[in-house]
């Protein structure tokens, strides 16, 4: 979070002190220089300590548009005051940005590939030439050249995250842990994440000198630290002598006493944290009895608290001689016994509330939400430290020119970095996320919400991510973007197509190994995506007639050997998964049909199905009738279901007409109106109507509103019904009794998705929230 905030913070500077006006530079060389041109990490400029690598620029810009700290910061109008607004900016290549933070002025320079980048979209002035690598720089003073030596920061990329938001490399001569550092930044709606190593310059000041042959273990410190923390900082230690002698190699005015020799070596963590009610010093023993043998001079008991004796500690400069400055400084007068830890303080009213605390296990290893970050985290560190919502705002704040206030952050009870020492090198890891209500007082919470660049069309789904096993979302903007998004609200790319998508996205695996592809139809193309949204072979297929219902993808033996049905007002083709057309499929065009062919199997035999005028059509696999069915329908625009092995449909009335696998038509008036709308599974028939909802035989009142169809959902052997009262925005979901679930009605103006989308055992839906917005919740 500091290495991010302090970049930040430097490019206020830049904009602040140099009014920067950016000069674009293609780089025109002559044959025999050609072969120096290997990638854009040539072009760095050797003198740089600051790299900021942006991988995805999509996912960039989402983040910076839907991350509530991102959001606040410079980093947009970086790129919209110099370059043009960010969202017209179409950079489809790695970019690399690099500075010298002790320049003055400050200077950049900006580094891509020319194919990378639509140059129409820049509002600068720039010089074009045939070269490939482009260079985007506020000096003028000398023509950018390939290096002949690679930047440190190339030997650093191996560690690059291809799915990260942006990574940095920051190198300077500053002893902060924060300002020698590979990171790898992770943001979402909820939480921003980096992963990294630091970079050893061999700084005894730095604090890789502490953590120096420090074991890397769980923390169980975190189980005295009470829940209302303002901050904390955990250390595990090796052995008395190590920790101090590492100690006073960062400050030679330090004192190894024997007491301290003694105390030190008895422990396997240290901490501080500091509350509400004050500071204090933990000590997780080794052995209690050989803790207790050293502090053997101080037994007075001042007072007892709830069974706990609280013991005078006549040697308060005792922790700044020792330790100094590696926590903040205390100078304690009592200490208390809780089990195996040893906390130190020097106010009475401190310790009394973390022995409350403690024995109501209102503490930080019981809190949820700190269970949840950490859960992201590694379970072993060397060093750990966690700060609140208050000390993040101050943070935040200093560094980046913001103008947070405690209410602004108040989602973010919990921050906490870790330094994990391995060998030679010390991993850094970081997340501050959004804390999520408790789900035992809350069966419906948010998980997060996303703007897209433009209004949704049509509905946001979920589909299968074979890589995780678990989901992702789809969905398409009215500029015919098709956005895939991660479950926790990343966008991983976005593609423009030919046209709006018709129906649902449906997925296939062409290669049977595994891999899935994303399939479907717009009004001139069928696609075949893979997972990185590319077309997959000959696809897509282009059509010069109109595509006029949602693509048909059938799969009959379930062998993937699949079957893609285009409907073109009256006509069906056929093709297979490499985009031939089927020869034995010949159907004959009638009238033009008005609804999607469905593929329904039963008893071993295949039919599908689908209405054409007032005939009701029922084929095999090679489009002869299967089925013959004598008598006219007037259908209504509802879709057919098998319902109680039935072909079921309404018609104009209202009435429920079946057929049989004969052919024989029935009919049925169940009271419903000519407008009613339905979805049905093999047992259950669900209709909506003017403010009625009927499940089964259980008939529902509702609130008038624009409501959507029903949608009827079939997971953990539990029936889900769902509707949307678009004007309402409300999401109501019902049982199979007809009965609402707790929790709602929810927040949302479309038709959902229902899914476990992460594998956990919770449930999650997923709808739109505004005109181009989506919200994804989690059921409990």
């Amino acid at each position: 979070i500091l290495i991010l905030s302090l970049l930040i913070a430097v490019y206020y500077s830049f904009m602040k002190k140099t009014g920067l006006v950016l000069f674009l530079f293609v780089l025109v060389f002559g044959c025999q220089n050609t072969n120096n041109i290997k990638s854009i990490e040539n072009f760095i400029p050797e003198n740089s300590n600051l790299i900021i690598e942006i991988k995805n620029f999509e996912r960039f810009k989402s983040a910076l548009k839907n991350n509530s700290i991102l959001s606040e910061t410079l980093l947009d109008s970086l790129f919209t005051k110099q370059l043009g607004p960010i969202d017209s900016l179409k950079i489809t290549g790695p970019l690399l940005l690099c500075s010298n933070l002790s320049d003055t002025p400050t200077r950049f320079t900006l580094i891509t590939e020319k194919k990378d980048v639509q140059l129409d979209n820049f509002k600068s002035n720039y010089y074009l030439s045939k070269d490939s690598i482009l260079v985007i720089s506020n000096n003028l003073t000398e023509t950018p050249k390939p290096s002949k030596i690679n930047h440190p920061f190339v030997k650093y990329r191996q560690l690059s995250d291809p799915n990260s938001t942006l990574s940095i490399f920051n190198k300077t001569n500053d002893d902060s842990v924060w300002n020698n550092v590979f990171l790898n930044v992770n943001a979402s709606p909820e939480s921003v994440t980096l992963n990294g190593v630091l970079l050893n310059y061999n700084n005894s000041n730095s604090i890789e000198s502490i953590l120096e042959q420090n074991p890397t273990k769980s923390q169980k410190i975190v189980d005295i630290v009470p829940e209302n923390v303002n901050s904390f900082e955990g250390l595990n230690l090796v052995s008395a002598n190590v920790f101090l002698n590492n100690l006073k190699s960062k400050d030679s005015t330090l004192i190894s006493s024997e007491f301290s020799q003694s105390f030190f070596g008895t422990l396997k963590e240290i901490g501080w944290f500091k509350t509400p009610e004050g500071t204090g010093f933990a000590a997780h023993s080794l052995d209690t009895k050989a803790t207790s043998n050293a502090l053997i001079g101080f037994q007075s008991i001042l007072e007892t608290y709830r069974s706990v004796p609280i013991f005078e500690f006549n040697r308060s400069n005792f922790l700044r001689n020792t330790i100094g400055s590696l926590f903040e400084r205390i100078y304690p007068s009592q200490y208390i016994i809780l089990d195996d830890f040893f906390i130190f303080s020097d106010n009475p009213t401190f310790l009394k509330k973390l022995i409350s605390d403690y024995k109501t296990k209102n503490t930080l290893a019981n809190n949820k939400g700190y269970i949840d970050l950490t859960n992201t985290l590694s379970d072993e560190a060397s060093f750990q430290s966690t700060f609140d919502n208050n000390t993040l705002k101050a943070l935040l704040n200093s560094l980046l020119q913001t103008n947070f206030n405690s209410n602004d952050l108040k989602a973010y009870q919990y921050s906490t970095y870790q330094l994990i020492k391995d060998d030679e090198v010390t991993h850094l890891n970081a997340r501050i996320q959004k804390e999520k209500p408790n789900g035992k007082s809350k069966k419906v919470r948010e998980e997060f919400s996303l703007k897209l660049d433009a209004d949704i069309l049509g509905d946001v789904q979920f589909v299968d991510n074979h890589f995780k096993q678990q989901k992702d979302i789809i969905v398409q903007d009215v500029e015919n973007h098709l956005y895939l998004i991660s479950n926790r609200g990343v966008v991983q790319w976005k593609k423009r197509l030919s046209g709006p998508i018709l129906g649902r996205i449906q997925q296939v695996d062409l290669y049977k190994n595994g891999r899935l592809q994303l399939v479907f139809s717009t009004p001139k193309r069928i696609y075949v995506l893979d997972r990185l949204g590319r077309d997959v072979a000959d696809f897509p297929l282009k059509f010069k007639d109109n595509i006029t219902q949602p693509l048909a993808v059938f799969d009959y033996d379930n062998s993937r050997n699949y079957r893609f049905l285009i409907t073109q007002d009256n006509a069906l083709l056929m093709y297979d998964g490499n985009g031939k057309r089927v020869k034995g499929f010949k159907y004959k065009p009638k009238n033009k049909i008005e609804n999607t062919p469905k593929h329904i199997r039963y008893r071993g035999k295949d039919y599908i199905v689908f209405n054409q005028g007032k005939t009701l059509n029922i084929l095999n696999r090679r489009g002869d009738i299967r089925v013959p069915v004598v008598e006219n329908i007037n259908f209504s625009d509802q879709n057919i279901f098998f319902y109680k092995n039935q072909f079921s449909t309404l018609n104009n009335n209202g009435d429920l007409v079946q057929v049989d696998i004969k052919g024989r038509v029935s009919r049925q008036s169940l009271g419903f109106a000519s407008t009613t709308t339905i979805t049905a599974s093999t047992k259950t028939l669900v209709a909506q109507w003017d403010n009625h909802l009927q499940i089964k035989d259980n008939k529902i009142e509702l609130d008038f509103g624009r409501m959507t169809a029903p949608q009827l959902f079939y997971l953990k052997d539990r029936l889900y019904i769902t509707l949307t009262d678009k004007d309402a925005r409300k999401v109501w979901f019902y049982n199979s009794n007809g009965e609402i679930l707790s929790g709602f009605p929810a927040f949302g103006s479309s038709k959902i998705d229902l899914s476990n989308a992460d594998n956990d055992g919770a449930l999650e839906f997923i709808c739109q929230s505004g005109s181009d917005e989506i919200i994804m919740y989690q059921l409990y």
